[in-house]
């Protein structure tokens, strides 16, 4: 420090308030997942023995592709992100928030078809083993299916948040979340009571997907009225040409899954065949279709990816 400079005693109390205040409500972000986290816990517990077994099983696959690709894409583009924030440019900011969802979309998008084509497969290969029985194991699998639904816009609620705290506001997504957590928890409720306990852990899936798509509404209209516009007809082509080009090659594996399926799946061996015949014949199809409706930010990402 150059002598006789001395840092203000005004600023430092400033910057520590500001601090505090990020840090209270990334605080109140996080516990109310975990208040949410023990009331799904206590409700699938309370559904049977091994229920929440099976659905923490299924949860943790749901949660993969948002670790390995919505943190991948928010860790790369972070620092620019911070960068366009503080400087306010917006124009740029809205760019990184197209270009992050479109980017995930490409991943999420035929993942989530695969959820619901091997749901209950994958669930056989990872879980089939041991003391697991078979009605545990094929629980699993369907619990699967429908979380298979929440991973876009549970990954899309992740990235959203990303940009908020670059504009250093903790405070929005600490309320959009808590919003979202009750309506989870109303949901999850409803279920407990509604559905016959073999059936509860559907409902809880089903209330991670409602809320989360709740979460990403109300993001979308916030930084729609923070930067002016979000680039929405671009991020919503792009998703519409991926779920075409998913749901098309999505037909082609599940083709593949009910001839593989006359010999027998129930066992690891078949689950594995099954899961093989769908990723080559689907994936290649999604492939060879998003190459002709020209779907540039998967060949893109495609080329990339060769690069590394």
């Amino acid at each position: 420090m150059a002598p006789g400079v001395r840092p203000s005693p005004g600023r430092r109390r400033g910057r520590h308030a500001t601090s505090a205040s990020l840090a209270g409500w990334v605080s109140l972000y996080a516990l109310a997942n975990q208040v949410s986290l023990v009331i799904v816990t206590r409700l699938s517990t309370g559904a049977g023995k091994g229920s929440f077994g099976t659905f923490i099983n299924a949860y943790t696959l749901f949660q993969l592709p948002y670790a390995i690709v919505a943190v991948s894409i928010i860790t790369t583009l972070a620092p620019r992100i911070s960068r366009h924030a503080a400087t306010g440019d917006h124009v740029r900011l809205t760019a990184d928030i197209s270009r992050a969802l479109r980017t995930a979309c490409c991943i999420l998008v035929p993942t989530t078809v695969l959820f619901l084509l091997l749901g209950p497969a994958l669930a056989v290969v990872l879980f089939g083993h041991g003391h697991a029985t078979a009605s545990a194991v094929h629980a699993t699998g369907t619990v699967l299916v429908i979380l298979g639904l929440a991973v876009l816009p549970f990954s899309a609620f992740q990235i959203m948040v990303t940009f908020f705290y670059a504009f250093r506001d903790s405070r929005t997504p600490a309320i959009v979340n808590l919003a979202a957590d009750a309506i989870g928890v109303v949901v999850f409720t409803a279920a407990a009571f509604a559905l016959p306990a073999r059936d509860r852990d559907l409902g809880l899936a089903a209330g991670y997907l409602i809320s989360y798509t709740f979460g990403v509404v109300a993001f979308t209209y916030l930084l729609r009225r923070r930067l002016g516009r979000l680039d929405g007809h671009r991020v919503l082509r792009t998703l519409t040409r991926l779920s075409i080009a998913a749901t098309l090659a999505g037909g082609v594996g599940l083709s593949a899954r009910l001839v593989v399926a006359k010999s027998g799946t129930g066992s690891w061996p078949g689950a594995l065949v099954m899961i093989t015949a769908v990723l080559l014949t689907g994936g290649t199809s999604f492939l060879w279709l998003a190459r002709r409706m020209r779907i540039t930010e998967l060949q893109a990402l495609l080329t990339i990816r060769g690069r590394r």
